[in-house]
Protein backbone atom coordinates (compact mmCIF):
# COMPACT_ATOMS: atom_id res chain seq x y z
CA UNK A 1 0.00 0.00 0.00
CA UNK A 2 3.25 2.40 0.46
CA UNK A 3 2.78 3.77 -3.66
CA UNK A 4 -0.66 3.53 -3.61
CA UNK A 5 -2.56 7.53 -3.29
CA UNK A 6 -4.62 8.46 -0.37
CA UNK A 7 -8.08 8.27 -1.79
CA UNK A 8 -7.11 4.29 -3.42
CA UNK A 9 -5.92 3.61 0.47
CA UNK A 10 -9.28 4.81 2.33
CA UNK A 11 -11.66 3.22 -0.44
CA UNK A 12 -9.67 0.16 0.49
CA UNK A 13 -9.92 0.29 4.01
CA UNK A 14 -13.73 1.04 3.50
CA UNK A 15 -13.97 -1.83 1.49
CA UNK A 16 -12.30 -4.21 3.39
CA UNK A 17 -14.31 -2.88 6.26
CA UNK A 18 -17.82 -3.41 4.68
CA UNK A 19 -16.92 -6.90 3.80
CA UNK A 20 -15.79 -8.07 7.51
CA UNK A 21 -19.39 -6.38 8.65
CA UNK A 22 -20.88 -8.05 5.87
CA UNK A 23 -20.27 -11.46 6.41
CA UNK A 24 -20.18 -10.96 10.56
CA UNK A 25 -23.81 -10.15 9.80
CA UNK A 26 -24.44 -13.07 7.37
CA UNK A 27 -23.02 -15.21 9.79
CA UNK A 28 -24.97 -13.99 12.96
CA UNK A 29 -28.31 -14.14 10.79
CA UNK A 30 -27.47 -18.15 9.80
CA UNK A 31 -27.17 -19.24 13.17
CA UNK A 32 -30.23 -17.27 14.11
CA UNK A 33 -32.78 -18.01 11.30
CA UNK A 34 -31.24 -21.76 10.66
CA UNK A 35 -30.21 -20.91 6.93
CA UNK A 36 -29.23 -18.50 5.42
CA UNK A 37 -31.26 -14.83 5.70
CA UNK A 38 -34.88 -14.58 4.35
CA UNK A 39 -35.38 -11.69 1.85
CA UNK A 40 -37.85 -9.56 3.91
CA UNK A 41 -40.40 -7.11 2.31
CA UNK A 42 -41.63 -4.72 5.50
CA UNK A 43 -45.36 -4.48 4.65
CA UNK A 44 -47.84 -4.12 7.51
CA UNK A 45 -50.08 -6.63 8.37
CA UNK A 46 -53.48 -4.90 9.19
CA UNK A 47 -54.38 -1.81 6.98
CA UNK A 48 -57.55 0.07 7.42
CA UNK A 49 -57.95 -1.51 11.35
CA UNK A 50 -58.87 -4.67 9.13
CA UNK A 51 -56.56 -8.05 9.68
CA UNK A 52 -54.35 -9.46 6.94
CA UNK A 53 -55.62 -12.13 5.63
CA UNK A 54 -55.16 -13.89 1.73
CA UNK A 55 -52.39 -12.98 -0.71
CA UNK A 56 -51.80 -14.35 -4.23
CA UNK A 57 -48.60 -13.64 -6.68
CA UNK A 58 -48.91 -13.07 -10.06
CA UNK A 59 -45.57 -11.85 -12.06
CA UNK A 60 -44.07 -8.92 -9.85
CA UNK A 61 -47.07 -7.87 -8.19
CA UNK A 62 -48.78 -9.44 -4.45
CA UNK A 63 -52.20 -8.97 -3.97
CA UNK A 64 -52.13 -8.14 -0.65
CA UNK A 65 -56.10 -9.56 1.38
CA UNK A 66 -57.17 -7.84 4.48
CA UNK A 67 -60.91 -8.93 6.39
CA UNK A 68 -63.72 -8.16 4.40
CA UNK A 69 -61.88 -7.87 0.93
CA UNK A 70 -59.41 -5.09 0.66
CA UNK A 71 -56.92 -5.38 -1.68
CA UNK A 72 -53.67 -4.30 -1.67
CA UNK A 73 -51.21 -4.28 -4.21
CA UNK A 74 -47.31 -4.01 -3.88
CA UNK A 75 -44.92 -4.29 -6.19
CA UNK A 76 -42.47 -6.52 -5.34
CA UNK A 77 -39.43 -5.77 -7.63
CA UNK A 78 -39.98 -1.74 -6.84
CA UNK A 79 -40.84 -2.67 -3.19
CA UNK A 80 -43.76 -0.45 -3.15
CA UNK A 81 -46.93 -0.27 -2.72
CA UNK A 82 -49.28 0.85 -6.13
CA UNK A 83 -52.69 0.85 -5.19
CA UNK A 84 -55.37 -0.58 -2.71
CA UNK A 85 -59.36 -1.13 -3.34
CA UNK A 86 -62.15 -3.42 -2.08
CA UNK A 87 -63.01 -5.83 -3.72
CA UNK A 88 -66.70 -6.62 -5.79
CA UNK A 89 -67.07 -9.19 -3.16
CA UNK A 90 -66.50 -7.21 -0.39
CA UNK A 91 -68.80 -7.45 2.88
CA UNK A 92 -68.64 -8.27 6.68
CA UNK A 93 -68.84 -11.59 5.99
CA UNK A 94 -65.89 -11.52 3.53
CA UNK A 95 -62.42 -13.23 4.94
CA UNK A 96 -60.59 -13.50 2.18
CA UNK A 97 -59.24 -16.20 3.87
CA UNK A 98 -57.09 -17.89 1.16
CA UNK A 99 -56.47 -15.92 -2.49
CA UNK A 100 -55.44 -17.72 -5.68
CA UNK A 101 -54.94 -16.88 -9.16
CA UNK A 102 -56.12 -19.27 -11.86
CA UNK A 103 -55.52 -20.03 -15.50
CA UNK A 104 -58.02 -17.85 -17.45
CA UNK A 105 -58.48 -14.33 -18.33
CA UNK A 106 -61.71 -12.33 -18.85
CA UNK A 107 -62.63 -10.77 -22.19
CA UNK A 108 -60.29 -7.52 -21.76
CA UNK A 109 -58.08 -8.38 -19.36
CA UNK A 110 -54.72 -9.12 -20.73
CA UNK A 111 -52.56 -8.27 -17.30
CA UNK A 112 -54.05 -10.41 -14.60
CA UNK A 113 -56.26 -14.13 -15.10
CA UNK A 114 -59.04 -14.71 -12.71
CA UNK A 115 -58.58 -14.51 -9.05
CA UNK A 116 -59.89 -17.04 -6.64
CA UNK A 117 -61.02 -15.38 -3.24
CA UNK A 118 -61.91 -17.80 -0.24
CA UNK A 119 -64.66 -16.30 1.94
CA UNK A 120 -64.48 -18.95 4.88
CA UNK A 121 -68.01 -17.85 6.19
CA UNK A 122 -71.00 -19.39 5.87
CA UNK A 123 -72.28 -20.24 2.79
CA UNK A 124 -68.30 -20.60 2.54
CA UNK A 125 -68.24 -19.49 -1.53
CA UNK A 126 -65.15 -18.46 -3.18
CA UNK A 127 -65.43 -15.31 -5.50
CA UNK A 128 -63.83 -15.41 -8.80
CA UNK A 129 -62.96 -11.52 -10.00
CA UNK A 130 -61.98 -9.90 -12.98
CA UNK A 131 -58.58 -8.01 -11.27
CA UNK A 132 -56.53 -5.28 -12.54
CA UNK A 133 -54.00 -2.42 -10.66
CA UNK A 134 -57.40 -0.12 -10.66
CA UNK A 135 -60.08 -2.48 -9.31
CA UNK A 136 -61.93 -6.07 -9.71
CA UNK A 137 -64.86 -7.18 -10.75
CA UNK A 138 -67.13 -9.97 -9.26
CA UNK A 139 -67.79 -12.85 -12.24
CA UNK A 140 -68.27 -16.22 -10.63
CA UNK A 141 -68.97 -18.01 -7.58
CA UNK A 142 -68.59 -21.57 -6.45
CA UNK A 143 -69.74 -23.42 -3.46
CA UNK A 144 -70.19 -26.85 -2.33
CA UNK A 145 -73.03 -29.03 -1.18
CA UNK A 146 -73.20 -32.18 0.23
CA UNK A 147 -76.13 -33.99 0.63
CA UNK A 148 -77.99 -30.68 -0.24
CA UNK A 149 -76.16 -28.65 2.81
CA UNK A 150 -73.90 -26.28 2.85
CA UNK A 151 -70.46 -27.89 2.98
CA UNK A 152 -67.42 -25.95 5.27
CA UNK A 153 -64.83 -24.70 2.97
CA UNK A 154 -62.27 -22.50 4.59
CA UNK A 155 -59.91 -22.21 1.67
CA UNK A 156 -60.58 -22.59 -2.10
CA UNK A 157 -56.93 -23.17 -3.90
CA UNK A 158 -56.18 -23.46 -7.91
CA UNK A 159 -54.04 -25.57 -8.98
CA UNK A 160 -52.70 -23.90 -12.03
CA UNK A 161 -50.53 -27.05 -13.44
CA UNK A 162 -53.57 -29.76 -13.40
CA UNK A 163 -56.42 -27.24 -13.90
CA UNK A 164 -57.81 -28.41 -10.49
CA UNK A 165 -59.45 -26.38 -7.64
CA UNK A 166 -59.42 -27.67 -4.22
CA UNK A 167 -61.95 -26.80 -1.08
CA UNK A 168 -60.30 -26.97 2.12
CA UNK A 169 -62.13 -27.45 5.33
CA UNK A 170 -61.24 -28.06 9.18
CA UNK A 171 -63.13 -29.88 11.52
CA UNK A 172 -62.72 -31.34 14.96
CA UNK A 173 -61.40 -34.70 15.21
CA UNK A 174 -62.62 -37.60 17.40
CA UNK A 175 -59.49 -37.57 19.79
CA UNK A 176 -60.08 -34.14 20.60
CA UNK A 177 -56.81 -32.67 20.25
CA UNK A 178 -55.96 -32.77 16.15
CA UNK A 179 -58.13 -31.44 13.63
CA UNK A 180 -59.31 -32.91 10.63
CA UNK A 181 -58.00 -31.18 7.69
CA UNK A 182 -60.40 -32.42 4.73
CA UNK A 183 -58.80 -31.79 0.82
CA UNK A 184 -61.42 -32.16 -1.76
CA UNK A 185 -60.66 -31.52 -5.59
CA UNK A 186 -62.53 -30.78 -8.28
CA UNK A 187 -62.06 -29.72 -11.91
CA UNK A 188 -61.66 -25.85 -12.30
CA UNK A 189 -64.63 -24.60 -14.29
CA UNK A 190 -64.13 -22.36 -16.87
CA UNK A 191 -64.69 -18.83 -16.69
CA UNK A 192 -67.04 -18.52 -19.32
CA UNK A 193 -69.84 -20.71 -17.31
CA UNK A 194 -72.23 -19.57 -14.45
CA UNK A 195 -72.14 -20.04 -10.81
CA UNK A 196 -71.23 -23.29 -9.79
CA UNK A 197 -72.32 -25.53 -7.11
CA UNK A 198 -70.20 -28.53 -6.63
CA UNK A 199 -71.48 -31.80 -5.46
CA UNK A 200 -70.31 -35.48 -4.89
CA UNK A 201 -70.67 -36.22 -7.95
CA UNK A 202 -68.37 -33.72 -9.12
CA UNK A 203 -65.37 -34.92 -6.58
CA UNK A 204 -62.30 -36.39 -8.48
CA UNK A 205 -60.37 -36.83 -5.34
CA UNK A 206 -60.41 -36.41 -1.79
CA UNK A 207 -58.52 -37.35 1.90
CA UNK A 208 -57.36 -35.85 5.31
CA UNK A 209 -55.07 -35.24 7.12
CA UNK A 210 -54.67 -34.12 10.92
CA UNK A 211 -52.48 -31.61 12.62
CA UNK A 212 -53.40 -29.28 15.41
CA UNK A 213 -52.45 -26.35 14.24
CA UNK A 214 -54.81 -23.49 12.97
CA UNK A 215 -55.56 -23.26 9.11
CA UNK A 216 -54.24 -20.44 7.65
CA UNK A 217 -54.21 -20.21 3.88
CA UNK A 218 -52.36 -21.87 1.00
CA UNK A 219 -51.29 -21.91 -2.28
CA UNK A 220 -50.31 -25.57 -4.76
CA UNK A 221 -47.32 -26.22 -6.79
CA UNK A 222 -45.90 -28.97 -8.40
CA UNK A 223 -48.03 -30.88 -6.90
CA UNK A 224 -47.64 -29.93 -3.14
CA UNK A 225 -50.24 -27.94 -0.83
CA UNK A 226 -48.30 -25.47 1.12
CA UNK A 227 -50.40 -24.44 4.04
CA UNK A 228 -49.94 -21.73 7.01
CA UNK A 229 -50.61 -22.63 9.84
CA UNK A 230 -50.81 -21.29 13.79
CA UNK A 231 -50.81 -17.82 15.72
CA UNK A 232 -48.94 -14.53 16.33
CA UNK A 233 -46.98 -15.23 19.59
CA UNK A 234 -49.07 -13.37 21.97
CA UNK A 235 -51.73 -16.32 21.30
CA UNK A 236 -49.66 -18.60 23.37
CA UNK A 237 -47.39 -21.35 22.77
CA UNK A 238 -50.94 -23.89 22.55
CA UNK A 239 -50.47 -26.65 19.88
CA UNK A 240 -53.32 -24.38 17.55
CA UNK A 241 -51.11 -21.54 17.52
CA UNK A 242 -47.68 -23.31 16.56
CA UNK A 243 -46.31 -21.75 13.28
CA UNK A 244 -45.26 -24.13 10.62
CA UNK A 245 -45.99 -24.43 6.92
CA UNK A 246 -47.65 -27.78 5.98
CA UNK A 247 -46.60 -29.57 2.65
CA UNK A 248 -48.90 -32.00 1.76
CA UNK A 249 -47.76 -34.44 -1.24
CA UNK A 250 -51.23 -34.26 -3.22
CA UNK A 251 -50.27 -37.90 -4.98
CA UNK A 252 -48.96 -39.39 -1.54
CA UNK A 253 -52.06 -37.93 0.35
CA UNK A 254 -49.80 -37.29 3.60
CA UNK A 255 -47.95 -34.50 5.32
CA UNK A 256 -44.66 -34.18 3.93
CA UNK A 257 -42.52 -31.87 5.89
CA UNK A 258 -43.34 -29.32 8.32
CA UNK A 259 -41.21 -25.86 8.09
CA UNK A 260 -41.06 -24.35 11.15
CA UNK A 261 -41.74 -20.63 11.56
CA UNK A 262 -41.34 -19.76 15.09
CA UNK A 263 -37.42 -18.14 14.77
CA UNK A 264 -38.76 -16.13 11.18
CA UNK A 265 -41.96 -14.19 12.64
CA UNK A 266 -43.76 -13.65 15.71
CA UNK A 267 -46.39 -12.57 13.91
CA UNK A 268 -49.67 -14.61 12.54
CA UNK A 269 -48.56 -16.48 9.17
CA UNK A 270 -51.15 -15.52 6.77
CA UNK A 271 -50.68 -17.40 3.20
CA UNK A 272 -48.14 -18.29 0.79
CA UNK A 273 -47.47 -18.30 -3.20
CA UNK A 274 -44.58 -18.46 -4.97
CA UNK A 275 -42.41 -15.60 -6.62
CA UNK A 276 -39.50 -16.55 -8.70
CA UNK A 277 -39.74 -19.76 -7.34
CA UNK A 278 -39.55 -18.58 -3.93
CA UNK A 279 -42.22 -19.52 -1.19
CA UNK A 280 -43.30 -15.91 -0.15
CA UNK A 281 -44.94 -15.77 3.17
CA UNK A 282 -47.74 -12.83 4.36
CA UNK A 283 -48.18 -12.16 7.52
CA UNK A 284 -50.40 -10.66 9.83
CA UNK A 285 -50.10 -7.62 12.79
CA UNK A 286 -47.09 -5.80 12.25
CA UNK A 287 -46.76 -7.86 8.75
CA UNK A 288 -44.22 -8.59 6.46
CA UNK A 289 -43.28 -10.47 3.39
CA UNK A 290 -40.76 -13.24 3.67
CA UNK A 291 -39.01 -15.23 0.98
CA UNK A 292 -39.01 -18.85 2.75
CA UNK A 293 -36.02 -21.00 1.59
CA UNK A 294 -37.32 -24.91 0.91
Amino acid sequence: MRNMGKKKKRKLVMWCTCKVIGCLLFSVGSVFWGCSVPKYYSVSGTFQKQTAQGMAVFKDYAFLFNNTGICRIYDLNRQCMVNYFDVASKSVNNHANCVSFGVEYFVGNKDFPALYISECKKPWRCFVEDVSLQGAKLMQIFQFKRDNKEEIVHNWVVDKERNFIYAIARKPSANGSDYVHSICCFQLPSIHEKNVIFTERDIKDEFQVLFPNLLQGACIRNGFLYMPTGMHAVSGNNKSGKREIMVIDLKQKLIKQKICLTNITVNEPEDVDFYRRKLLLYCGQTGGLYCIDL
